[in-house]
């Protein structure tokens, strides 16, 4: 019961936005999530590799019910992996991204398509939050 009050409270925008909305709320935030783009994980991970420090990357969110959604997230987690090895971030597993299968469509039904074909059918979308 919990866990469904809290995804769905995660999914709403309204939710989100007085979350993050306030100073004492963003600044908990901002210690635990990269940004909201590829480009803001890149950054954030670079600058933690600069430190000394490992780093492991997810994109927030998960239980996705919908191909199209799975496909998208599956897109972001290439994207994301690409601009990561594209700035040699990803050698010797300095940076890792954590992939979550039922984000990129692991509990999908079989009506039409599996998760499987979820990630072969997906859009490009062009932005990840990482933490």
């Amino acid at each position: 019961m919990l866990r469904r009050a809290l995804m769905a409270a995660a999914a709403s925008e309204r939710i989100r936005k007085a979350v993050t909305g306030t100073q004492a709320a963003r600044a908990v935030v901002d210690q635990y999530v990269a940004g909201e783009s590829s480009e803001d994980a890149v950054a954030v991970a670079r600058a933690l590799r600069a430190a000394g420090l490992l780093v492991t990357l997810d994109y927030l969110g998960e239980d996705t019910t919908d191909a199209q959604r799975a496909a998208a997230t599956a897109a972001q987690y290439v994207h994301l992996l690409g601009k990561l090895a594209a700035e040699g971030l990803t050698e010797d597993g300095a940076v890792e991204v954590s992939v979550k299968p039922t984000a990129v469509g692991l509990l999908l039904g079989t009506e039409g398509q599996t998760g499987q074909n979820a990630l072969a059918n997906g859009s490009r979308p062009s932005t990840l939050s990482g933490s």
